[in-house]
């Protein structure tokens, strides 16, 4: 289940020119969006979904983080001499695997103290739902608030 999200990364993030040429908060706010719709069509799921529709819900997920990631790196970059750029995208990329990893953990144990009838899966669509509101509402926010994002020179 996870192969397909992680070629949907490389696939989106081979699109980064594209984004890259554009306001980094709209690539922020489309990426986000997109994984919040990913993870409410999870939140929707049933014992009868099918594993394609899964599977490509987990894909768009991929997709969507992609276009974020990527923007949002190069907006913490940007503004850097270029000597300083690789040890900030580190210091990003450091920040977004414990901020994963903090994230996993928060919807799991969401999913684990709701998930008293494991036939119902009501923990999962807990944790998805509360996954689907957040990168909702960040997107929303960087999409109506548009941020003044550091530019490349």
């Amino acid at each position: 289940m996870l192969l397909p999200f992680s070629i949907m990364v490389v696939i989106g993030t081979g699109a980064g020119r594209w984004w890259l040429a554009r306001p980094r908060w709209a690539g922020m706010a489309t990426g986000l969006g997109v994984v919040a719709v990913a993870m409410a069509a999870l939140a929707a799921a049933t014992a009868t979904t099918s594993v394609a529709a899964l599977t490509l819900a987990v894909a768009i997920a991929g997709l969507g983080l992609s276009w974020a990631a990527l923007t949002s790196t190069d907006a913490a970059t940007a503004a850097l001499p270029m000597n300083q750029q690789g040890t900030a995208a580190g210091g990003v990329n450091t920040a977004a695997q414990i901020g994963t990893a903090v994230g996993v953990a928060a919807l799991l144990t969401l999913a684990t103290a709701l998930n008293n009838d494991p036939v119902s899966g009501r923990g999962y669509t807990a944790a998805f739902l509360a996954a689907a509101i957040t990168a909702g509402a960040v997107a929303l926010t960087l999409a109506t608030r548009r941020p003044r994002l550091a530019v490349t020179g």
